[in-house]
């Protein structure tokens, strides 16, 4: 059907250099997923793919869509290069994945995965163990939706009328009807109808903003939990133990925290770097931060 033929089988994912990815994939995920759901592997694999790759989140690389081979030898990636990463571990064994994505009102952007499954599509991100949720709901809930610029698009390898925005591999021409404007990396707010692209690979895409919207409404009745690792103001990767299971922090952005669903009243111990702290839930969103081995609540 459509979703196989375009979020299956396609051997990219954006504008990446192309590897012979599938067959190493599909030998390394397979055995861990035959037994599983679709929901059940999907959700172990973005928890654990970190171990099989040994990829972590890096601004500091050569381009942000790496490839699969360049990833792995540099062991680093961008949000968009972790998603790729992603998106293949998914569809090697046949759960259909693409990217989302986003231009931030505030500015800068952001990479996602969306895989689907349970006959409907859901936001995952890598080397993370929940689905539809985390710190990036929180962010979404400021973007402007009116403007074109900062709602969500998604990739499509069938044709579409829209083209997926890749900020690194692309020239902005004005166009003819605006004689006056801020380049594109300055203003976030302009509308895509109000310039042309031109991509060396053009992406197509399809506007998911509305879905994104529910998914906001359903997270605004959840209650979080988010704990962060910080060394001389770094995010680390550190292993954490919440009611004696063992999570792993995040390592990259200051607001990209790990985050945990829990419920109002509930009390938690929570053991960080050989402290453990009890930690009573009595609020919607409770904020945990090892600041230099002081723990801050």
């Amino acid at each position: 059907n459509d979703i196989f033929l375009n979020d299956v089988l396609p051997y990219f994912v954006i504008s990446e250099n192309v590897d012979n990815w599938r067959e190493k994939f599909y030998n390394m995920f397979i055995p861990i997923t035959m037994y599983r759901s679709q929901r059940d592997s999907a959700l172990y694999i973005a928890k654990n793919i970190k171990k099989y790759l040994n990829v972590s989140y890096s601004h500091q690389i050569r381009v942000p869509d790496l490839g699969v081979k360049e990833s792995m030898s540099t062991h680093r990636a961008t949000c968009t290069g972790l998603s790729i990463l992603l998106i293949y571990a998914l569809r090697s064994v046949s759960i259909p994945a693409r990217m989302a994505g986003i231009i931030w009102k505030d500015g800068g952007a952001h990479n996602w995965v969306e895989a689907f499954y349970s006959d409907e599509w859901h936001m995952l991100e890598y080397a993370e163990n929940d689905e539809d949720s985390g710190w990036m709901i929180q962010r979404l809930e400021r973007q402007n939706f009116e403007q074109d610029m900062q709602r969500v698009f998604v990739t499509s390898f069938l044709p579409t009328k829209l083209i997926f925005f890749m900020s690194w591999n692309c020239k902005l021409q004005q166009s003819r009807q605006i004689k006056s404007v801020k380049p594109y990396f300055q203003d976030f707010t302009m509308y895509f109808s109000s310039f042309q692209f031109q991509y060396s690979r053009q992406i197509y895409a399809v506007d998911a903003t509305k879905r994104y919207q529910q998914i906001i409404e359903l997270d605004k009745r959840r209650n979080k939990l988010f704990i962060g690792v910080f060394v001389r103001n770094q995010q680390k990767s550190t292993v954490i133990y919440v009611d004696e299971i063992d999570y792993v922090t995040k390592a990259g952005a200051f607001d990209d925290l790990f985050q945990i669903q829990v419920e109002i009243g509930q009390k938690l111990l929570v053991q960080i770097q050989n402290q453990k702290i009890e930690v009573q839930i009595n609020k919607k969103i409770t904020v945990i931060r090892c600041l230099d081995g002081k723990v801050e609540i």
